[in-house]
């Protein structure tokens, strides 16, 4: 008697134990218990960077809108968004913000077979800012040092293919975003070039070091360019985001550039109960999303994750055909 009753008591305390532990599920499936809190992990860019403002705001309104499930910025470390990417992939984190270019580049691999798009951000535009008024062309920083943002990272590897497009002969040197301007300013390096998120942090605090000069690319040079990679498109940025570019080119007007599509992407294993409401918590509540972080997220809208490249997470395409969004049949995975 006295042992039925010690293992009728310890049942009892083993099921206390499991009702009290921890329900946190990792993202991947979606389990059967619906109190399980689903925790995705992204990649939250380097310090300075539009991509770190633009991902906490995510997580800020996935904590107040979606149901169970919470998204975990993550800086990225010295490999950038590349890195954050080629962790993703392999399990270390259940979602990225990276260039289609970069996501387009993994899927055709065996590895990256598994990626998903969850939905279009907003387009990086290429700058090309220095503080030496006789710099007027691109061509001009022939010999000269540009900073071009951290290892890994979309301004990094635009500037890389610019240049290299162009036969532009020039020292680019890696280093945090913020830290660019700073050399910049110091008269450690000539120039910063790469494609960002605009306004960026980094930048409006330059103008306060230091009168930033603009340089446009040539109608030839942009042709040459959007004929070499197809990533690359023509885009038009307001004049009105930054100070000196507002009156260097006057108010109103639009600095004309390339741009390169920022995109949120997650692999095909990850809870699709937990990418739909993460994707609905952005989307639904997209003013929010550009009054917290900046002005590019405006153009976080649904269509724009046509821009992906990919196919749809199918967390992602069941929100998305829900609220009525054609999407093409190259994005729907088979």
């Amino acid at each position: 008697m006295k042992k039925t009753l010690a293992l009728i008591l310890a049942l009892v305390m083993a099921f206390a134990l499991v009702a009290c532990g921890k329900t946190d599920d990792a993202g991947n499936g979606d389990g059967n218990a619906s109190d399980k809190k689903i925790l995705l992990s992204m990649g939250a860019g380097s310090p300075g960077g539009s991509q770190q403002v633009y991902v906490g705001g995510c997580a800020s309104l996935v904590s107040q809108y979606a149901d169970n499930v919470e998204l975990l910025p993550e800086a990225s470390g010295s490999g950038g968004s590349t890195a954050d990417l080629a962790a993703m992939v392999q399990g270390e984190a259940e979602l990225c913000f990276v260039s289609n270019a970069a996501a387009q580049k993994t899927y055709a691999t065996p590895e990256g077979a598994g990626l998903r798009a969850v939905w279009g951000a907003f387009p990086q535009e290429f700058i090309i800012v220095t503080n030496d008024p006789n710099v007027n062309n691109i061509e001009d920083l022939a010999g000269k040092v540009v900073a071009i943002g951290p290892a890994g990272g979309t301004p990094e590897s635009s500037s890389h293919e610019v240049f290299d497009c162009l036969g532009i002969d020039a020292e680019l040197i890696t280093m945090q975003w913020s830290d660019c301007f700073t050399s910049l300013a110091e008269g450690k390096v000539d120039a910063v070039t790469g494609a960002c998120g605009n306004p960026t942090s980094a930048l409006m605090e330059a103008e306060t070091m230091f009168d930033c000069h603009w340089v446009s690319f040539t109608d030839e040079q942009m042709d040459k360019i959007l004929s070499t990679y197809n990533h690359f498109g023509k885009v038009s940025m307001t004049t009105d985001y930054y100070t000196d570019l507002k009156a260097e080119m006057g108010a109103g007007s639009t600095y004309d550039t390339l741009g390169i599509w920022m995109c949120v992407y997650s692999r095909e294993d990850v809870s699709e109960e937990g990418v739909y409401q993460v994707v609905k918590a952005v989307m639904d509540h997209h003013d929010e999303l550009v009054s917290s972080t900046h002005a590019a997220a405006a153009y976080t809208i649904p269509e724009a994750v046509k821009n992906a490249g990919v196919p749809l997470h199918k967390g992602a395409l069941r929100y998305y055909q829900e609220i009525g969004i054609e999407i093409p049949a190259e994005l729907i995975a088979e």
